[in-house]
Protein backbone atom coordinates (compact mmCIF):
# COMPACT_ATOMS: atom_id res chain seq x y z
CA UNK A 1 0.00 0.00 0.00
CA UNK A 2 2.71 2.15 0.84
CA UNK A 3 4.46 1.73 -2.70
CA UNK A 4 1.00 2.16 -4.29
CA UNK A 5 0.86 5.59 -2.86
CA UNK A 6 4.05 6.43 -3.33
CA UNK A 7 4.48 5.42 -7.14
CA UNK A 8 0.97 7.67 -7.88
CA UNK A 9 2.68 10.52 -6.02
CA UNK A 10 5.98 10.02 -7.81
CA UNK A 11 4.32 9.66 -10.68
CA UNK A 12 2.10 12.84 -10.44
CA UNK A 13 5.20 14.70 -9.62
CA UNK A 14 7.17 13.61 -13.04
CA UNK A 15 4.11 14.31 -15.21
CA UNK A 16 4.08 17.69 -13.50
CA UNK A 17 7.60 17.99 -13.73
CA UNK A 18 7.32 16.89 -17.53
CA UNK A 19 4.64 19.42 -18.51
CA UNK A 20 5.98 22.27 -16.65
CA UNK A 21 5.16 24.32 -19.02
CA UNK A 22 1.22 23.15 -19.16
CA UNK A 23 1.31 22.92 -15.47
CA UNK A 24 3.34 25.54 -14.12
CA UNK A 25 2.78 28.32 -16.38
CA UNK A 26 0.18 30.13 -18.50
CA UNK A 27 1.90 30.75 -21.76
CA UNK A 28 1.74 27.47 -23.73
CA UNK A 29 -1.31 24.96 -24.93
CA UNK A 30 -0.80 21.94 -26.88
CA UNK A 31 -3.62 21.50 -29.36
CA UNK A 32 -2.39 24.57 -31.60
CA UNK A 33 -2.86 22.52 -34.80
CA UNK A 34 -6.33 22.24 -36.86
CA UNK A 35 -7.30 19.00 -35.99
CA UNK A 36 -7.98 20.00 -32.63
CA UNK A 37 -8.58 24.17 -33.40
CA UNK A 38 -11.22 23.57 -35.55
CA UNK A 39 -12.50 20.39 -35.43
CA UNK A 40 -12.15 18.63 -31.89
CA UNK A 41 -12.32 21.56 -29.88
CA UNK A 42 -15.34 23.40 -31.10
CA UNK A 43 -17.01 19.68 -30.69
CA UNK A 44 -16.52 19.29 -27.14
CA UNK A 45 -17.01 23.14 -26.87
CA UNK A 46 -20.55 22.57 -27.73
CA UNK A 47 -20.99 19.22 -25.89
CA UNK A 48 -19.74 21.10 -22.77
CA UNK A 49 -22.46 23.99 -23.75
CA UNK A 50 -25.46 21.81 -24.13
CA UNK A 51 -24.94 19.67 -20.95
CA UNK A 52 -24.46 23.03 -18.51
CA UNK A 53 -27.44 24.11 -20.23
CA UNK A 54 -29.21 21.22 -18.78
CA UNK A 55 -29.56 19.38 -21.96
CA UNK A 56 -28.06 15.82 -23.28
CA UNK A 57 -26.32 17.46 -26.52
CA UNK A 58 -28.11 14.55 -29.03
CA UNK A 59 -28.24 17.15 -32.45
CA UNK A 60 -25.16 19.27 -33.18
CA UNK A 61 -27.20 21.81 -36.14
CA UNK A 62 -23.95 23.72 -35.81
CA UNK A 63 -21.85 21.12 -38.68
CA UNK A 64 -23.07 20.62 -42.10
CA UNK A 65 -26.87 20.48 -41.83
CA UNK A 66 -26.82 18.97 -38.37
CA UNK A 67 -25.71 15.78 -37.68
CA UNK A 68 -26.03 13.59 -34.18
CA UNK A 69 -22.97 13.98 -31.54
CA UNK A 70 -23.52 10.85 -30.05
CA UNK A 71 -24.16 9.11 -33.25
CA UNK A 72 -20.89 10.12 -34.48
CA UNK A 73 -19.20 8.60 -31.39
CA UNK A 74 -15.83 10.49 -32.20
CA UNK A 75 -15.77 13.56 -29.97
CA UNK A 76 -16.47 10.63 -27.11
CA UNK A 77 -19.74 12.30 -26.09
CA UNK A 78 -20.10 9.53 -23.72
CA UNK A 79 -16.77 9.52 -22.33
CA UNK A 80 -16.98 9.81 -18.72
CA UNK A 81 -13.85 11.71 -18.45
CA UNK A 82 -15.32 14.04 -21.37
CA UNK A 83 -18.70 14.64 -19.29
CA UNK A 84 -16.78 15.60 -16.14
CA UNK A 85 -14.90 17.94 -18.01
CA UNK A 86 -17.99 19.41 -19.34
CA UNK A 87 -18.67 20.24 -16.06
CA UNK A 88 -15.95 22.88 -15.25
CA UNK A 89 -16.63 26.32 -16.11
CA UNK A 90 -15.82 28.44 -18.88
CA UNK A 91 -13.97 31.47 -18.91
CA UNK A 92 -15.55 34.32 -21.34
CA UNK A 93 -18.19 31.92 -22.40
CA UNK A 94 -15.60 29.27 -24.28
CA UNK A 95 -13.41 26.47 -22.77
CA UNK A 96 -10.88 27.36 -20.55
CA UNK A 97 -7.37 26.86 -21.93
CA UNK A 98 -6.13 26.07 -18.72
CA UNK A 99 -8.59 22.97 -18.21
CA UNK A 100 -7.78 21.82 -21.19
CA UNK A 101 -3.95 22.22 -20.31
CA UNK A 102 -4.58 20.21 -17.44
CA UNK A 103 -6.82 17.41 -18.79
CA UNK A 104 -3.75 16.50 -21.08
CA UNK A 105 -1.39 16.07 -18.21
CA UNK A 106 -4.32 13.95 -16.40
CA UNK A 107 -4.21 11.83 -19.70
CA UNK A 108 -0.83 11.18 -18.96
CA UNK A 109 -1.00 10.34 -15.99
CA UNK A 110 -3.69 7.76 -16.74
CA UNK A 111 -1.49 6.60 -19.03
CA UNK A 112 1.81 5.91 -16.70
CA UNK A 113 -0.24 4.61 -13.27
CA UNK A 114 -1.56 2.24 -16.45
CA UNK A 115 1.59 0.95 -17.85
CA UNK A 116 3.17 1.14 -14.25
CA UNK A 117 0.33 -1.26 -12.70
CA UNK A 118 0.92 -3.20 -16.36
CA UNK A 119 4.83 -4.22 -15.86
CA UNK A 120 4.30 -4.69 -12.27
CA UNK A 121 1.48 -7.19 -13.08
CA UNK A 122 4.62 -8.95 -15.18
CA UNK A 123 6.64 -9.02 -12.31
CA UNK A 124 9.00 -6.28 -12.90
CA UNK A 125 11.14 -3.96 -10.29
CA UNK A 126 9.41 -0.96 -8.84
CA UNK A 127 12.14 1.05 -10.66
CA UNK A 128 11.20 -0.75 -13.87
CA UNK A 129 7.95 -0.12 -13.03
CA UNK A 130 8.16 3.39 -13.22
CA UNK A 131 9.82 3.95 -15.43
CA UNK A 132 7.86 1.74 -18.33
CA UNK A 133 4.73 4.36 -17.29
CA UNK A 134 6.74 6.98 -18.16
CA UNK A 135 7.87 5.86 -21.51
CA UNK A 136 4.43 4.82 -22.17
CA UNK A 137 2.83 7.88 -21.05
CA UNK A 138 6.00 10.69 -22.24
CA UNK A 139 6.88 8.57 -25.26
CA UNK A 140 6.19 7.30 -27.94
CA UNK A 141 2.46 7.18 -29.83
CA UNK A 142 0.89 8.18 -26.33
CA UNK A 143 3.52 11.35 -25.83
CA UNK A 144 3.20 12.38 -29.31
CA UNK A 145 -0.72 11.91 -30.11
CA UNK A 146 -2.60 15.33 -30.17
CA UNK A 147 -5.95 13.88 -30.32
CA UNK A 148 -8.10 13.72 -27.54
CA UNK A 149 -10.46 11.03 -28.48
CA UNK A 150 -6.96 8.88 -29.76
CA UNK A 151 -5.43 9.92 -26.33
CA UNK A 152 -8.39 8.77 -24.29
CA UNK A 153 -8.52 4.81 -26.19
CA UNK A 154 -5.18 4.93 -25.95
CA UNK A 155 -4.51 5.23 -22.58
CA UNK A 156 -7.06 2.23 -21.43
CA UNK A 157 -4.58 -0.46 -23.43
CA UNK A 158 -2.40 -2.01 -20.63
CA UNK A 159 -5.42 -1.86 -18.63
CA UNK A 160 -7.22 -4.19 -20.85
CA UNK A 161 -3.58 -6.27 -21.62
CA UNK A 162 -3.40 -7.08 -17.72
CA UNK A 163 -6.89 -7.85 -16.89
CA UNK A 164 -6.66 -10.17 -20.34
CA UNK A 165 -3.53 -11.68 -18.92
CA UNK A 166 -5.37 -11.83 -15.39
CA UNK A 167 -8.17 -14.10 -16.90
CA UNK A 168 -6.25 -16.43 -19.28
CA UNK A 169 -4.13 -17.10 -16.24
CA UNK A 170 -7.83 -18.29 -14.58
CA UNK A 171 -6.82 -15.53 -11.54
CA UNK A 172 -10.74 -14.87 -10.71
CA UNK A 173 -11.13 -14.88 -14.44
CA UNK A 174 -14.78 -13.86 -14.36
CA UNK A 175 -14.10 -10.24 -12.10
CA UNK A 176 -10.77 -9.90 -14.29
CA UNK A 177 -12.78 -10.53 -17.35
CA UNK A 178 -15.61 -8.10 -16.35
CA UNK A 179 -12.52 -5.45 -15.54
CA UNK A 180 -11.10 -5.98 -19.15
CA UNK A 181 -14.53 -5.48 -20.49
CA UNK A 182 -14.65 -2.32 -18.55
CA UNK A 183 -11.68 -1.09 -19.82
CA UNK A 184 -12.31 -1.64 -23.61
CA UNK A 185 -15.67 -0.33 -22.81
CA UNK A 186 -14.01 3.09 -21.79
CA UNK A 187 -12.02 2.84 -24.55
CA UNK A 188 -14.96 2.70 -26.70
CA UNK A 189 -16.69 5.49 -25.38
CA UNK A 190 -13.69 7.47 -25.79
CA UNK A 191 -14.58 7.99 -29.57
CA UNK A 192 -11.80 6.72 -31.22
CA UNK A 193 -11.84 3.77 -33.89
CA UNK A 194 -8.51 2.76 -33.80
CA UNK A 195 -8.32 1.96 -29.93
CA UNK A 196 -11.27 0.54 -29.52
CA UNK A 197 -11.35 -1.74 -32.46
CA UNK A 198 -7.74 -3.03 -32.39
CA UNK A 199 -7.70 -4.14 -28.57
CA UNK A 200 -10.65 -5.65 -28.92
CA UNK A 201 -9.91 -7.53 -32.15
CA UNK A 202 -6.39 -8.22 -30.10
CA UNK A 203 -8.41 -9.34 -26.82
CA UNK A 204 -10.18 -11.94 -29.09
CA UNK A 205 -7.17 -13.57 -30.24
CA UNK A 206 -6.33 -17.05 -29.48
CA UNK A 207 -3.47 -17.72 -27.06
CA UNK A 208 -1.81 -14.24 -27.46
CA UNK A 209 -1.62 -13.82 -23.67
CA UNK A 210 1.35 -16.23 -23.95
CA UNK A 211 3.81 -13.90 -25.26
CA UNK A 212 3.49 -11.69 -22.35
CA UNK A 213 5.90 -13.61 -20.19
CA UNK A 214 8.61 -15.62 -21.95
CA UNK A 215 9.48 -18.27 -20.14
CA UNK A 216 6.99 -18.56 -17.77
CA UNK A 217 4.30 -21.56 -17.59
CA UNK A 218 1.68 -22.01 -20.57
CA UNK A 219 -1.59 -19.64 -19.79
CA UNK A 220 -4.37 -21.81 -19.89
CA UNK A 221 -5.75 -21.48 -23.78
CA UNK A 222 -8.86 -19.74 -24.37
CA UNK A 223 -11.61 -22.06 -25.94
CA UNK A 224 -11.30 -21.65 -30.25
CA UNK A 225 -14.75 -21.23 -30.77
CA UNK A 226 -14.94 -18.05 -28.42
CA UNK A 227 -11.81 -16.49 -31.19
CA UNK A 228 -12.63 -18.41 -34.43
CA UNK A 229 -14.53 -15.10 -35.59
CA UNK A 230 -11.96 -12.59 -34.90
CA UNK A 231 -9.47 -14.23 -37.00
CA UNK A 232 -11.31 -12.60 -40.13
CA UNK A 233 -9.76 -9.82 -38.93
CA UNK A 234 -6.08 -10.41 -38.80
CA UNK A 235 -5.00 -8.06 -41.01
CA UNK A 236 -6.25 -5.00 -39.37
CA UNK A 237 -5.18 -5.96 -36.20
CA UNK A 238 -1.71 -6.63 -37.30
CA UNK A 239 -0.40 -3.55 -36.72
CA UNK A 240 -1.85 -3.18 -33.22
CA UNK A 241 -0.08 -6.38 -32.40
CA UNK A 242 2.94 -5.27 -32.74
CA UNK A 243 2.53 -2.38 -30.84
CA UNK A 244 1.35 -4.46 -28.22
CA UNK A 245 4.22 -7.16 -28.46
CA UNK A 246 7.30 -4.44 -28.20
CA UNK A 247 5.17 -2.98 -25.47
CA UNK A 248 4.56 -5.94 -23.79
CA UNK A 249 8.30 -7.29 -24.61
CA UNK A 250 9.80 -4.06 -22.90
CA UNK A 251 8.03 -4.70 -19.89
CA UNK A 252 9.06 -8.61 -19.61
CA UNK A 253 12.20 -7.71 -20.63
Amino acid sequence: MKYTVAALLLLLVLCIGFYWRLTLTNQYVWFDHPDMAYLELPRLAFEAREIQAGRLPLWNSHLWAGQPLIGGTQPGPLYPFNLLFCLLPFKDSYIDFRWLNLYYVFIHLQAAVAACWLARELGRSHRASLLAGCLFAFGGFVGSVAWLDVMNGAVWTPLMLLFALRAARGERPLGSAALGGLALGMAWLSGTMNFRCWPAMQWLSSGYGRSFAPGAPPLASPRPRVFSSASQFSPARRSYCRLSSMAASLCAG
